[in-house]
């Protein structure tokens, strides 16, 4: 029997209350000074983990994916068509050729209205396309008769009426190394529904991947934890992006490059972090915060660890090579600054399923569908009247997070630091919220509470949802806020648990200051 879709977001609930209910006996049972490893229930509760595993991985990998259709269409039709004939349409006139050419001869478009035009993001008349438009010079003869065989495929596995949605999103935004990647492959594979599930596959593969290494590097308790977290995580639910083509390929390498760092492989960390942040761009914060402790440990030891240069020489040069393949395809140098023009404007407003601090400077009062709408250009207004406040609070987390800098492990501090600032500064869509699982990698002393914390954040999440499906007030204010009371709790946690060092830090700088 396959659940619906709030069957299977209550399991996700039961299954984060049960991991809250477990954790909370395992700090008991360590202030009690008695180790899982003594337990005499160590072997019954890995059994048991292991089936609340298996439980959650079927639930989201496969029950919570759409009925009738594994593959995510939206997402695939922007990911392929927008990489396999980036070439000619670079990121702002996928929608334009589409209609176009379906226009000249397929017809499948015929009750489209409304489109938004890439260039502008505003929204124009279909007929504007179908009349205006210079797309047969942009392609070869032989490019275009696959350009329209390719979206007949695309037309076969939908309706009509589906093209009147998906035209109004924001088009194809990989950035133009993932574009190098995907581009080569769609251009060397036959499209079909069976190719396009092999390829959906790939996600789920690099995902398990991911958590092998969290088990090398962290132990077998940490990775059961933060896998089954990662099925249950409200904001990245599978639905949302499952299905898709390479799109948590940046999440695996992120996890794995921290867990090689644990495992002491540097240069191959380098590596996978490179790759991350080459694919998706933000997870430089992570590097960013080892930077920082690199920098600190130069300023203390007056030298800097081989462990920093085996890491930033290969991650730098990587980088290099990385950016070389990038400007390979399309307009070469420019794919990269048509890249940033395209995120700007694509991240000028906020929308209903983004997450982020900056929605705490812009609530209204909505909380329902029915309440009195402010639109987003106003709430921007709102956000840049208070601009000043914004940054004051990034600053005040930025000053904490470098009072915690000294007494925290390298990966630890790259943790916390790239999930933190990824959270304060930028205002992302839902699914990329998958970040929140590289918490579960945290050594700290209260890192079971800060697990029990993130599954008691993701089970109030799941329950308010159950009852309020408002996106808006969902995303933007309520699980905004609740991220933005768990990072305050776990800044609050980590400063506790090192206030003996700190003290201590603060002495010795007062006798060098007083010398």
């Amino acid at each position: 029997m396959i659940l619906d879709a709030q069957q299977v977001m209550d399991l996700q609930f039961w299954i984060a209350l049960l991991m809250i209910i477990i954790l909370s006996n395992l700090i008991v049972i360590n202030n009690y000074k008695i180790t899982i490893n003594q337990a005499p229930f160590r072997k019954t509760m890995l059994i048991f983990l292991f089936m609340v595993t298996a439980i959650a991985c079927v639930n989201y990998f496969y029950v919570s994916r759409t009925p009738g259709s594994y593959i995510h269409r939206w997402d695939i039709y922007h990911t392929y068509m927008g990489a396999k004939y980036y070439e000619e349409l670079g990121y702002d006139r996928l929608y334009e050729c589409s209609i176009y050419f379906d226009s000249q001869y397929i017809n499948f478009y015929e009750d489209l209205t409304r489109v938004r035009d890439l260039n502008t993001l505003q929204y124009i008349d279909a007929s504007e396309i179908k009349n205006n438009s210079d797309c047969e010079l942009l392609f070869t003869q032989d490019r275009k008769e696959e350009f329209i065989e390719d979206l007949k495929f695309f037309n076969s596995l939908t309706y009509p009426q589906y093209w009147n949605r998906l035209f109004r999103d924001k088009g194809y935004n990989g950035s133009p190394f993932y574009t190098f990647i995907v581009s080569n492959i769609f251009n060397n594979i036959k499209l079909g529904y069976n190719n396009l599930i092999i390829l959906s596959m790939i996600d789920i593969l690099l995902i398990f991947t991911a958590f092998y290494f969290v088990y090398r590097a962290f132990g077998i308790w940490v990775a059961l934890f933060a896998l089954i977290f990662f099925c249950v995580n409200f904001p990245a639910r599978f639905v949302h992006m499952g299905g898709s083509i390479l799109r948590f390929d940046y999440l695996a390498y992120l996890i794995i490059g921290v867990c090689l760092f644990k495992l002491e492989k540097y240069k191959s960390s380098g590596v996978f972090l490179a790759l991350s942040s080459m694919l998706k761009i933000f997870p430089v914060l992570f590097v960013a915060g080892l930077g920082l402790k690199a920098f600190s440990d130069v300023l203390t030891k007056r030298k800097i660890d081989k462990k920093y240069l085996s890491f930033f020489s290969i991650f730098f040069v990587a980088i290099i090579i990385f950016f070389i393949l990038s400007i390979s395809i399309g307009q070469g140098m420019d794919n990269w600054y048509n890249f940033f023009e395209n995120m700007e404007m694509h991240n000028q407003q906020t929308a209903g399923f983004r997450v982020g601090f900056m929605h705490m400077f812009m609530f209204s009062g909505e909380i329902t569908e029915e309440d009195p709408w402010t639109s987003y250009a106003e709430k921007q207004n709102m956000l840049e009247a208070r601009i000043g406040y914004f940054y004051i609070s990034i600053a005040i987390v930025v000053l904490l997070l470098i009072t915690l800098m000294p007494f925290m492990k390298d990966e630890d501090f790259m943790i916390i630091f790239g999930t933190a600032l990824f959270f304060f500064i930028f205002a992302s869509t839902r699914y990329y919220y998958a970040l929140l699982v590289l918490l579960f990698l945290l050594q700290a002393k209260c890192n079971k509470v800060i697990m029990m914390m993130l599954f008691t954040f993701t089970a109030i999440s799941l329950w308010v949802y159950s009852f309020n499906k408002f996106d808006a007030f969902i995303y933007n204010y309520f699980v905004s806020f609740l991220l933005l009371l768990f990072f305050i709790t776990t800044l609050f946690c980590l400063l506790i648990n090192n206030r003996e060092n700190i003290n201590k830090y603060i002495s010795v700088i007062k006798q060098k200051i007083s010398l």
